[in-house]
């Protein structure tokens, strides 16, 4: 179980203890303070109880853990006209579970999951007993600077692998930074990607090509490093790179390849140079791969076009 670090003055915390219409005041608290929902409540409501505790985030992102009793929570297309946001929900289901609908998409969040809404489009969230969730309010450029329509990742419930419980667990304590953020949705496109969406995976292979593609004079990049960046698994890295004609290791090296190749044709490096330029440790290994790949050595490739 994750749990928030307790909430300094400089941070709110809205409970209905104490309240004389513990509902009425809960439904006031989610519109005024958050994007605007249409909360229903389950049961007669006597003895409801909820509790919103926000966590200190960094730029347009916020984060709130809630711990609430049983209710169905809308937000309904006169909710979205009254409250624009152009934001998605990354909702992390601590305790309890939910049953959310979004655009004909029905899924059930066990306790350990997360799924994502967009606050764009109508949903539905039920909660049948009490929870706790930690909801980050992420906007949707988040998403969609990284080639991905906010409508491919929507309704999936995703385990709270490791590399999220320990991303989580930064914020929840407040202790994220700029790079927190990046990692967090990394972590969850490539979650998606390895439950079978076809479409998503490709795109995000093809980042990390993009990737691969910047660093390839990097002697030093390696399928962990790649890894890392993207806060995956090597084994998810080599899974995504199977979808495709080439290996991690055969991109790579046709990568710094075509690098070689440019410089041999275009600059005065002397072969060794232009080997170390390219991300090459060995001057051999590298004329073997040149000479495999065009046919001839590197000297009597430069020759070939420059005869003089």
């Amino acid at each position: 179980m994750l749990h928030p670090v307790p909430q300094g003055g400089e941070l709110p915390v809205f409970d209905t203890v104490g309240q004389s219409d513990p509902f009425g005041y809960w439904h006031d608290t989610i519109c005024s303070n958050f994007t605007s929902l249409s909360p229903e409540q389950q049961g007669d409501g006597e003895d409801f109880h909820g509790t919103i505790a926000m966590t200190q985030m960094l730029g347009a992102c916020s984060m709130s853990t809630i711990r609430s009793g049983a209710q169905i929570v809308r937000r309904t297309p006169q909710d979205i006209s009254h409250s624009p946001s152009d934001t998605v929900f990354v909702n992390f289901q601590l305790a309890g579970s939910s049953r959310i609908s979004q655009r004909g998409i029905e899924t059930k969040v066990p306790a350990g999951s997360v799924v994502l809404l967009d606050a764009r489009r109508a949903f539905a969230m039920r909660f049948d007993q009490g929870f706790q969730q930690a909801c980050l309010h992420l906007p949707v450029e988040e998403i969609t600077d990284h080639g991905v329509r906010c409508g491919e990742v929507l309704g999936r419930a995703l385990s709270l692998e490791p590399a999220l419980r320990q991303e989580l667990q930064v914020m929840l304590t407040g202790r994220a930074t700029p790079d927190t953020i990046g990692s967090m949705v990394s972590l969850l496109l490539a979650g998606i990607a390895d439950t079978g969406d076809l479409r998503l995976a490709d795109q995000h292979l093809a980042l990390i090509r993009q990737f691969v593609d910047r660093n390839a004079a990097d002697p030093g990049l390696s399928p962990k490093g790649v890894a890392d960046h993207f806060r995956i698994s090597v084994r998810h890295l080599h899974k995504l790179f199977a979808r495709s004609d080439q290996s991690f290791g055969q991109y790579l090296l046709s990568e710094r390849l075509v690098m070689a190749e440019q410089l041999v044709r275009n600059s005065e490096h002397s072969i060794s140079e232009i080997a170390t330029m390219a991300g090459f440790r060995s001057v051999s290994h590298f004329s073997r791969a040149f000479h495999a790949r065009y046919g001839m050595a590197a000297r009597q490739y430069r020759q070939a076009f420059d005869p003089k």
